[in-house]
């Protein structure tokens, strides 16, 4: 199995729209075809995004 380091605005952009390159490696994941990895700083970046006022909804 692959395994990749993803740019936080990537899994956002696949949270946002589920069509396009950051949807197709969020599914990957999910499917198990390619294994994330992360790192402390990378999830805390991640989260932050996704605290801000417009993704709450």
């Amino acid at each position: 199995m692959r395994r990749v380091v993803v740019d936080p605005g990537v899994l956002v952009s696949a949270i946002i729209t589920p069509r396009g390159l950051p949807a197709e490696i969020a599914r990957a994941v999910r499917e198990g075809r390619l294994a994330l990895v992360v790192s402390p700083h990378l999830l805390a970046e991640h989260l932050g995004v996704l605290q801000r006022g417009k993704f709450r909804r």
